[in-house]
């Protein structure tokens, strides 16, 4: 406080006296002052990396079958021979036809016909297959067995009861008939020697039908056929 009052008559003393005088006062004046301060700061930074990833996925076989295609009658024709509606016979009262009769190379129809793939056909190098329509055209109960007759091929003969390869998706043609009564079914049969392409003749009989009371009726069916000219005939409606 003494050294502001002393400084202040200072002053006035000099100006009274009329003359200029410099005179140096400690002023403190405030500022601002910039400061430059470095703050290491996490922030945060998103890096795209790529990866890997192997992941076992279940796969599905997918098999696609392409049904084989059923062959044309011009295509068997190189397998065997086939004609349909060869021959018709009545005796005693009932009336056999030979709807089809088909002759052919056994390892080809095998495989075309489960039935065939048995031990009875094991050595047979030729199959034959016989479709029979039996009527009874008379009045009474009459029995006949046409798949216990007897074919003769060449210089085989064979029984098709042997064979017991009858053709499931037909009749069974061995039976009881009552008046009126039509079936139509069949059976293959196998030939050892004679190969498809050499048969020129077939000959198939028949015992004749019989009664309630096994009286026969009529005689023994006897079919005499000739393959000469015979090509493949497509399957007739049964």
């Amino acid at each position: 406080m003494k050294k502001v009052l002393l400084g202040t008559v200072l002053v006035l003393l000099l100006a009274g006296c009329g003359e200029t005088v410099q005179v140096n006062v400690p002023v403190t004046v405030p500022v601002k002052e910039t400061v430059e301060v470095k703050v290491d700061v996490p922030v945060p930074i998103t890096v795209e990396v790529p990866v890997t990833v192997q992941v076992d996925v279940p796969v599905t076989k997918l098999v696609v079958v392409t049904p084989t295609p059923e062959p044309t009658p011009e295509e068997r024709k190189e397998q065997g021979i086939a004609a349909n509606y060869v021959m018709t016979q009545e005796q005693g009262g009932i009336e056999i036809t030979l709807v089809r009769v088909l002759c052919g190379d056994a390892a080809y129809w095998k495989e075309t016909n489960p039935a065939l793939d048995s031990d009875q056909f094991a050595n047979s190098i030729t199959v034959c297959e016989f479709v029979l329509e039996v009527v009874n055209n008379s009045d009474i109960v009459l029995t006949v067995y046409p798949d216990q007759g007897e074919v003769i091929i060449g210089d085989e003969q064979v029984e098709p009861w042997d064979f017991f390869a009858s053709i499931d998706s037909l009749e069974d043609i061995s039976d009881d008939y009552q008046p009126g009564v039509k079936r139509v079914g069949g059976f293959w049969l196998g030939l050892r020697r004679t190969k498809w392409d050499e048969i020129t003749q077939i000959i198939y009989t028949v015992g004749s039908p019989i009664d309630e009371e096994w009286d026969r009726h009529g005689e023994d069916w006897y079919f005499k056929i000739s393959t000469e000219g015979w090509g493949f005939e497509a399957v007739p409606d049964l």
